[in-house]
């Protein structure tokens, strides 16, 4: 796979798995990589080619378009909501408090 990346020379690399397995590739794989940036973006494919619906603008003006796509996975989607990103936004917090 990185073989088939770095042939294409990219300047931007977007990777489209689910996460956490896209966050933990990238980490992986980033000193491998001969790309400028590396974007996990997640289900963005998905949304793009209407495999999957994003819930309305209300919701996305709101910032909670994070809920009803819980509430229509929840088995799926309720630890990462509510135990890997506020875990996540704590090591941000105690690298930005440490320097």
């Amino acid at each position: 796979m990185i073989d088939a990346v770095n042939a294409f020379r990219p300047d931007v690399l977007f990777v489209g798995m689910t996460a956490p397995k896209q966050e933990k590739w990238v980490a992986q794989h980033h000193a491998d990589i001969d790309a400028t940036v590396i974007c996990s973006i997640g289900a963005v494919f998905d949304f793009f080619t209407g495999n999957v619906k994003r819930p309305g603008q209300f919701w996305q003006n709101m910032g909670l378009e994070w809920l009803p796509r819980l509430l229509g996975e929840p088995k799926r989607l309720f630890k990462r909501n509510f135990y890997s990103t506020p875990r996540f936004m704590w090591e941000v917090v105690k690298v930005i408090i440490n320097g």
